[in-house]
């Protein structure tokens, strides 16, 4: 979405994360990955698409009426955005269970983290609040009518700060990654620092999108 100009510094950016997470309440490791650099850009549209595709699944997660979020996937032609499980759940089409539903539910953060990187959201806030918040962004940005609109008010973050926000959520996610289990029954996560792990999953999965274009969702 942007570049970069000059090389990123590793280390310094590393030291923010590390900062950042005792700031939150979680205890940084030795084991963390290295910091991803931006293996390429990806057109702010189809960030923007990516962006209200997730906000629009939680939306339907949640229990929104089906046939308004349809109405939404027409208007900013998403379809071809979305993946098949993305594709029944906001159809709510019955084939996708309450416990995939209730993950998908928590897609509103990986939006909000995309609304930020975009800069069409002034803040990613730090903390968890209420869900609410996110879905009322998704509001706004439906309210603009297009994605040709969005993108003519899209200000993307500088790369320096995408791979900042990036460490730290892929960071916080390696720390959930130790203290739970793979096998560990869904729902069960432990609470570590200010941020629950599905927030922070959701919002580190984002940006691994969003750096690296050869990924698929």
């Amino acid at each position: 979405m942007t570049k970069q100009e000059g090389p990123l510094d590793s280390q310094k950016i590393r030291a923010s994360t590390n900062e950042r997470l005792r700031a939150l309440g979680a205890t940084p490791r030795a084991t963390f990955p290295p910091v991803l650099l931006p293996q390429g850009e990806r057109p702010v549209a189809e960030v923007i698409e990516r962006a209200l595709s997730l906000g629009l699944v939680a939306l339907a997660a949640e229990g929104f009426d089906p046939p308004l979020i349809q109405e939404e996937i027409v208007s900013f032609r998403l379809a071809n955005a979305m993946t098949p499980l993305e594709a029944a759940c906001a159809a709510a089409d019955g084939s996708v269970d309450l416990s995939t539903q209730a993950e998908l539910s928590w897609y509103v953060e990986g939006f909000r983290a995309l609304a930020w990187a975009l800069g069409l959201e002034l803040a990613l806030p730090p903390v968890d609040d209420e869900e609410s918040q996110g879905f009322t962004a998704l509001g706004r940005l439906l309210d603009e009518g297009s994605v040709e609109a969005l993108v003519s008010k899209a200000a993307p973050r500088t790369t320096e700060e995408l791979v900042a926000e990036a460490d730290l959520y892929r960071c916080y996610r390696a720390i959930y990654q130790e203290l739970i289990p793979p096998d560990a029954p869904r729902g069960a996560d432990p609470q570590e620092g200010s941020l629950g792990a599905q927030a922070v999953r959701n919002r580190a999965r984002a940006f691994d999108w969003l750096l690296d274009p050869t990924s698929a969702w």
